[in-house]
């Protein structure tokens, strides 16, 4: 049971008989419980996910695709990671994705966002060798398996995604926030701006052009409304942190997501 799921059985409960929300309702105080992660007891709840029904007490994230964490030791990273990671592709198919959602004046107001630190981007890294292009992608999945040792035990819904937007790590809090699944995430290279809605995706872009090298303290607080594997909106209270590289190009973005329950 996802917390999208524990939002439907309150509603219906809710529509039969408003009173049932003020009593002492087991039931439904344990499913309200288990969705913000009181309970810590989670082996009855039921998941699409086979993965994240996997995963348990030992917190081991490094079964996903191609787009998510792929080693789970540092000699790992430095003997197999050969060949930098197509951030030009990325901008591609992100701009594809973009066009295809959106009008014309949304495209017009994201496109003025992104040309405020995409030259940045081109500047900063035309300069650089394939060795320090490598060096950039080992750095990207060391940190990024530094990361999952916290995430793992922060028990709040996280998300890690690149400058180009792709989704790299989802933490199983976020799994049960919102109802998508890691395969559906990591292994489709999935954008953060497609789980998010109209307005949300627009602020996304303005905001993250003003903290890519506009503000170097790399972290912010704003609001932002998710979107379920259902297509239901859920609204979140947020904090993104902007980690950047030994270059000083943005790296990788740490979203950390809460429900507003109202």
């Amino acid at each position: 049971m996802t917390y999208p799921d524990v939002i439907d059985v309150i509603e219906k409960k809710k529509k039969l008989n408003p009173a049932i929300l003020h009593t002492n309702d087991a039931g439904l105080k344990s499913q309200i419980s288990f969705s913000i992660g009181v309970q810590s007891d989670i082996n009855n709840c039921s998941t699409n996910d086979s993965s994240f029904a996997s995963a348990s007490s030992n917190n081991n994230h490094s079964s996903t695709g191609d787009w998510g964490l792929r080693f789970k030791e540092p000699e790992e990273i430095y003997a197999k990671v050969k060949v930098p990671f197509g951030y030009k592709l990325g901008y591609h198919l992100l701009i594809t994705y973009l066009r295809k959602r959106f009008n014309k004046d949304q495209l017009v107001k994201m496109a003025k966002s992104m040309t405020e630190y995409r030259p940045s981007f081109i500047a900063c890294t035309i300069t650089l060798k394939e060795d320090d292009l490598i060096f950039m992608e080992q750095c990207f999945q060391r940190t990024l398996l530094e990361y999952d040792k916290y995430i793992s035990i922060s028990g709040t819904p996280t998300i890690v995604w690149r400058r180009t937007g792709q989704i790299c790590y989802v933490s199983q809090e976020f799994v049960i926030l919102t109802g998508w699944t890691r395969d559906r995430l990591l292994k489709k290279g999935t954008f953060i701006v497609e789980l998010m809605d109209d307005n949300s995706v627009i602020e996304y872009f303005d905001l993250f052009s003003k903290i890519a090298y506009g503000d170097f303290r790399g972290a912010t607080m704003t609001s932002c409304t998710l979107l379920t594997c259902n297509g239901k909106k859920i609204n979140t209270t947020c904090i993104w942190t902007l980690k950047r590289d030994v270059f000083g190009i943005p790296m990788m973005i740490v979203g950390n997501f809460l429900p507003i329950l109202t």
